[in-house]
């Protein structure tokens, strides 16, 4: 049977997540794709109505009217539009769109306020041109627009948190610009409806004095230098607050730096109380001080480069009623400052990726990915063996009843990897015969212990009366007994959105051999 290899994840895996999603990424930009973007000249642009081009600046005045250009690109590229409204007669109106007559094949409303804007756009139709109609009556003037192709992954670009459109994987990479694969969640919400930290934007000072800033942290965030007024705590305060139960549990993540000071204080509470639960002290041994408003565990904080520490923390809440969340300097020295740029507060015992909010919770959906047997040299005889070795990393572990899904045959919960049920560090693993009966992991599922940050290499391997897991290099389980169903196999779903619980972690490689390798095979390609 011929081996097919594959370099590029998207040539095999089937895909979606039906939202955008933001992960840590190199991120880079090809050539400029449109001419005369400046409009210098009334030349390169098809004006459709009543559209004009003059003074270097281009007017759409009329319901209807169309300002476009062919450019070249292929289906499936993602590419950023910048452009710059100079002037809006109608502003309050969604009235400018990429039109679904353009390669994005649905009508895309995109920022009216004057002021320079991006939108990052999947190619749908590359036959059609970059489009601009004006879907509500008004008179916009625009300049400046670009197009350029979005390049992942290149090794001379810059590690960015990038929002990936809808239906596109995310690749995720750490501080230290180490690729960890990509990148499996369960769907969550933000529950602050201002993810931006921004004083007089959803926040507001109770004490402290902020300024806003324009460091552009990550390519995404400019954030806020948060003052003490003299007092621990004085703060910036969440305008929102979160409705909450008896019972609760929420975690919280919030992206922040020294400024003048290197301490930091995190405040949950119950609403117009004097105590609240919090996370302070100074960045690198930060804890929990808790109070009325719940326990909080898990507090960790990660590196995220540039000086910018995520910090988390799960509260069990102890009330019912209005939680709110709050951030400053644990610093009673007037004018000492931390800077904060982003916050989030979710339902579930873990932090997971950013999802940003500008005036209303957010959602990001579950990642769905699987690889149809079809695409690849998948051994489908009755009795074939076969070997899967997965590479995968997570530190969002869950414990209980659930199995987290690494990779599993058709969606099963009886034949595949799974892992952190019952017990935190372990992953799980089983595998059934044809008539249903476990060969690998018994009634119970086998277990492999595993640091959660670093993660394991475990393979599954199998043939008639000859099975075996091994993990990091070492042998977990051997059987001789059985015979697994190959031939009723169809696809190997990934991180099991859509098709059980998701795995929340890295799915750094997966490798699947069309025959069952011998043992010193399985310990030397898992070390």
């Amino acid at each position: 049977m011929a081996t097919k290899q594959y370099d590029n994840y998207a040539d095999l895996i089937t895909f979606t997540r039906a939202s955008s999603g933001t992960a840590l990424r190199r991120v880079g930009y090809g050539a400029e794709l449109v001419t005369n973007g400046t409009f210098d000249t009334d030349t390169d642009w098809t004006k459709v109505g009543s559209t004009t081009i003059s003074g270097g600046q281009a007017t759409l005045s009329a319901l209807f009217d169309v300002l476009e250009q062919s450019i070249t690109i292929s289906n499936g590229d993602i590419v950023r539009i910048s452009y710059e409204v100079v002037s809006n007669s109608n502003p309050s109106g969604n009235n400018l769109a990429l039109s679904s007559q353009g390669f994005t094949n649905s009508t895309t409303f995109i920022d009216n306020d004057v002021g320079s804007h991006t939108v990052d756009v999947v190619v749908v139709d590359a036959t059609k041109p970059l489009r601009f109609v004006l879907a509500i009556a008004a008179t916009v003037v625009i300049d400046n627009v670009s197009v350029k192709e979005v390049i992942f992954d290149r090794s001379t670009d810059p590690l960015v948190l990038f929002n990936h459109p809808t239906n596109v994987p995310r690749i995720e990479y750490d501080a230290d610009r180490n690729r960890l694969g990509l990148l499996i969640e369960e769907a969550r919400t933000n529950l602050l409806l201002y993810s931006e930290v921004v004083d007089g934007t959803g926040w507001a000072d109770v004490g402290s004095t902020s300024t806003n800033l324009t460091d552009d942290a990550l390519g995404v965030w400019d954030g806020v230098s948060i003052a003490s007024g003299g007092q621990v705590f004085h703060r910036l305060n969440a305008d929102d607050d979160i409705a909450v139960t008896t019972g609760d549990v929420l975690t919280f993540r919030v992206w922040v730096k020294a400024g003048t000071s290197n301490r930091l204080r995190v405040n949950l509470r119950e609403f117009d109380t004097v105590t609240a639960s919090r996370v302070s002290g100074e960045f690198g041994s930060l804890s929990a001080t808790n109070n009325s408003a719940g326990p909080i565990t898990s507090v960790k904080e990660e590196d995220w480069g540039n000086g910018i520490v995520a910090v988390s923390g799960t509260i069990t809440v102890n009330f019912t009623g209005d939680l709110e969340f709050s951030i400053g300097p644990d610093s009673a020295v007037s004018g000492e400052t931390v800077i904060a740029y982003a916050a989030q507060v979710e339902a579930g015992s873990f932090a997971t990726s950013y999802i940003g909010t500008s005036g209303a919770t957010a959602t990001r959906s579950a990642d769905v990915a699987s690889i149809p047997t079809s695409a690849f040299g998948y051994n489908s005889k009755v009795g074939a063996g076969g070997t899967v070795i997965a590479d995968f990393q997570s530190d969002k572990w869950q414990y209980g009843t659930a199995f987290y899904r690494v990779w599993e045959f058709d969606g099963s919960l009886n034949n595949g990897l799974f892992h952190a049920s019952a017990n935190p560090n372990q992953f799980r693993y089983r595998l059934n015969d044809s008539s249903g009966n476990a060969v690998l992991g018994a009634s119970t599922m086998g277990a492999v212990t595993a640091t959660a940050s670093a993660g394991a290499k475990i393979a599954i391997s199998y043939k008639p009366n000859d099975f075996a897991v091994y993990a990091n290099g070492f042998q977990f389980e051997t059987d001789n007994a059985g015979v697994f169903a190959s031939e009723l196999v169809t696809q190997i779903g990934l991180g099991g959105g859509g098709f059980g619980t998701s795995a929340n972690g890295h799915l750094k490689s997966i490798q699947y051999y069309p025959r069952r390798l011998t043992n010193a095979q399985l310990q030397r390609l898992t070390a």
